[in-house]
């Protein structure tokens, strides 16, 4: 009996809707042996309550620890643009080990460059995106320059992928944005935000790893495409909020 991954998109911090969501796949599908959520979570420890609608951070996250917790599910999320990325980005903190982990041991924060290997599939998950809305964001308070993957975290990624390159298991992606090229711009042609580094990196992971099947989210577009060349499938998940509900179950 194979078991299942519910892949899901950009939360922002919306916790209740994720909640409800989880159950009715659940009830649907039955359990999963993970939850990966592609970016955008919520991580946010340090605004103030009038960024989460006058509800203290503590509150929400108090609710999603304990739902994680007793019902013993086990989410992995990547980092997206609206994050805050002065704590995830440092070096020196090992986030699901320290005091700056607010979510509980089931809820795992997946590094860029991490990767799982399964019996017959790599797990790649590399977090960060540009924000085209950043003008209208403060430095250090709702916006960090460390949003996109760093050049040290570039070398670093391009290792691991010559690592992988050598195993022969099929590669899935979990990112936040997207490699770039002309395909991609096309599919995603509403949304366009430019080539920025985040995507030329990506890009020359897609070129090095080819991997079978790539999920993204950033976009809130549901949308299935192919770039031939490479032979990988792209997964485009649209958000988690009161009207939508990007997910796809990916059977392992």
């Amino acid at each position: 009996m194979p078991e299942k991954i519910l892949v899901i998109g950009d939360v922002h911090g919306n916790f209740n809707y994720l909640i409800n969501y989880i159950d009715e796949s659940i009830k649907s599908n039955g359990e999963f042996k993970y939850i990966i959520q592609l970016g955008d979570f919520g991580y946010w420890p340090n605004l103030s309550p009038a960024f989460h609608n006058n509800i203290t951070y503590k509150e929400k996250i108090k609710k999603l620890k304990s739902y994680f917790e007793d019902k013993n599910h086990k989410l992995l999320w990547i980092d997206g643009n609206h994050e805050d990325h002065s704590i995830l980005q440092n070096k020196n903190i090992n986030f699901n080990k320290s005091e700056h982990n607010i979510f509980g041991k089931n809820i795992i924060y997946q590094k860029r460059g991490s990767y799982i290997e399964l019996e017959d599939k790599i797990l790649f998950f590399i977090g960060g995106a540009y924000s085209i809305d950043k003008n209208y964001r403060t430095e250090s308070i709702d916006w960090f320059k460390e949003e996109e993957v760093t050049y040290d975290q570039s070398y670093e990624i391009l290792c691991t992928v010559d690592k992988l390159k050598k195993i022969k298991k099929e590669k899935i992606l979990f990112t936040h944005t997207v490699p770039y090229n002309e395909k991609l711009d096309y599919e995603l042609k509403e949304y366009k935000e430019g080539m920025t580094y985040q995507n030329k990196f990506l890009f020359e992971v897609l070129k090095e790893l080819k991997p079978e099947k790539w999920f993204h989210g950033h976009y809130h577009l549901d949308k299935e495409y192919t770039i031939k060349k490479y032979k990988t499938i792209f997964y485009s998940l649209d958000l988690v909020d009161k009207f939508y509900f990007g997910n796809k179950i990916l059977e392992i």
